[in-house]
């Protein structure tokens, strides 16, 4: 079994084990399957793995003498799993009858029949085993009636029980008059109310002031060619320029003298 595989397998079984409450030892029926289950079990399911035969099963191996004999040896190395019928019903009604139609005992079905898997199929919360033409052991993916049931559970988590609920409105009533006023409101289709009737009449009666906006003080733009450290014209600038050279330059004639 190669890792994807095995990986697909243990996610499964980690499915079964947190929605639906199995546990180890996993308990697997098994219905004339030629392979070594306590090894390959254990490699699915991640765990301790308990294989058991229905009990009328063994009696119909019984009754066929020598013709089943192996198969009636092979059956005793497992478990019994009483059935809570009479004994003598075929295989598949004895499979239907242990799983009912809630699987409360969580038991995984190991079986090569193809209509009893189909059957099966319609039932939450059943791992289904056989098979295939490589002679390996597989389990098969999760069936619709499983997926819609966990996504039903899926949905519930988090929300108050029954119980709670009717004890919280036997102590609060004001909690079930809002909850069942909630349900009117989402069954109309109208939108809830953010706030009470008062308290929109008080606000229309006293609206609030709008706040003042705070001043801008414009910024004083620089003039056209001025410097924008100093904030001059170009030509004031220039003259100053000149008057600077005048007097950094002295006549000859006075250094002379």
């Amino acid at each position: 079994m190669g890792p994807k595989r095995t990986r697909a397998y243990h996610k499964a079984a980690g499915m079964y084990k947190t929605w639906f409450g199995f546990h180890e030892p996993y308990q697997v029926i098994a219905l004339r399957l030629k392979i070594n289950l306590r090894d390959e079990l254990p490699k699915i399911f991640n765990g301790t793995v308990s294989v058991q035969v229905p009990t009328c099963l063994l009696h119909r191996l019984e009754k066929q003498g020598d013709k089943k004999l192996g198969e009636l040896i092979a059956a005793r190395r497992f478990e019994k799993w009483y059935c809570p019928h009479q004994i003598g019903r075929t295989e598949t009604n004895c499979i239907i009858d242990c799983i009912g139609t809630h699987n409360k005992n969580r038991l995984a079905v190991a079986a090569q029949d193809a209509n009893l898997r189909k059957r099966l199929r319609r039932v939450p919360s059943v791992p289904l085993l056989h098979i295939n033409s490589y002679s390996i052991l597989i389990l098969e993916p999760m069936s619709e009636a499983t997926t819609a049931a966990i996504k039903a559970k899926a949905r519930t988590v988090g929300h108050a029980h029954a119980a709670e609920l009717k004890l919280l409105d036997a102590l609060l009533p004001e909690v079930k008059a809002k909850r069942e006023g909630a349900a009117d409101l989402v069954l109309s289709g109208e939108p809830e109310a953010t706030q009470n009737a008062d308290e929109q009449n008080q606000e229309e009666e006293s609206p609030s002031e709008p706040e003042p906006e705070p001043s801008v003080q414009p910024t004083k733009r620089p003039a056209e060619g001025a410097d924008e450290v100093t904030n001059e014209p170009a030509d004031k600038r220039e003259s100053k320029r000149v008057r600077r050279t005048k007097k950094s330059k002295v006549p000859a004639e006075e250094t002379a003298t």
